[in-house]
């Protein structure tokens, strides 16, 4: 292998945003779970495990601080994404409704047409996104390989995201194997970033917000089955 494909590479491995290159490349592993397929997933890992209920792997219950306004945030849907048969992340969606009940709603830069099969999420409502990683990864990459999806989706001028990229930096530490990063949107302010339970920032630009959570969410997405399983709508 040559210097530039292991540096290739080695870019792919420092960024848990691990879109697919290549359909033989990845696989992503993707089933949505209720809360009673959840509850007997968390009830069989402490047994084989011998943790602690109080620190299951995977909860119905989102474990950062919300501020007093937002709703009850409950489970929608989550799905693993793989690379090269290695487990990357998991990720787990939290709206006000666990079911897909929720309309597409228009909005710049983001596809307009009606979807027939898959609800899209409500951009006017609060969610959660939450990425549990299974790899240690550095804040920057994350950052860099965030605003380069948000780039190809064509969301944001170039100057709106020059000034994305700053502030993504600025808040996205780097992060271990078994650490989570989370998400909440905050409608027509931004958004708020966790790491595990403890609050990283806000980052105040509604425009922002829409585009980081496209990267998952949008029908133009890099990976329509996770965000079928997202959605809580996986087949």
């Amino acid at each position: 292998m040559n210097h530039h494909c292991q540096t290739g590479l080695a870019a792919l491995l420092m960024t848990g945003l691990f879109f697919v290159l290549h359909p033989a490349w990845a696989q992503t592993q993707t089933q949505p779970q209720t809360q009673s397929q959840t509850q007997s997933q968390t009830q069989s890992q402490t047994q084989a495990s011998g943790t602690s209920p109080s620190a299951p792997v995977h909860s119905t219950v989102l474990a950062v601080p919300l501020p007093a306004e937002v709703p009850q945030l409950r489970l929608r849907g989550s799905g693993q994404f793989r690379w090269f048969g290695l487990r990357i992340y998991e990720a787990s969606l939290w709206s006000a409704t666990s079911d897909a009940t929720d309309r597409p709603q228009a909005s710049a830069g983001l596809p307009t047409a009606p979807e027939k099969s898959l609800q899209a999420i409500d951009f006017k409502g609060f969610f959660a996104l939450q990425l549990r990683y299974h790899r240690s990864f550095e804040g920057s990459a994350i950052a860099q390989r965030s605003l380069e999806e948000i780039e190809r989706l064509g969301l944001g001028s170039s100057t709106q995201r020059q000034n994305w990229r700053t502030a993504m930096g600025r808040l996205f530490p780097d992060v271990k194997e078994g650490e989570r990063l989370t998400g909440l949107h905050l409608p027509g302010r931004g958004a708020r970033f966790f790491q595990n339970d403890r609050l990283l920032g806000d980052i105040d630009d509604p425009e922002f917000a829409q585009a980081f959570f496209s990267i998952w969410l949008s029908p133009a997405t890099r990976e329509p089955a996770l965000r079928q399983a997202l959605l809580g709508q996986a087949r």
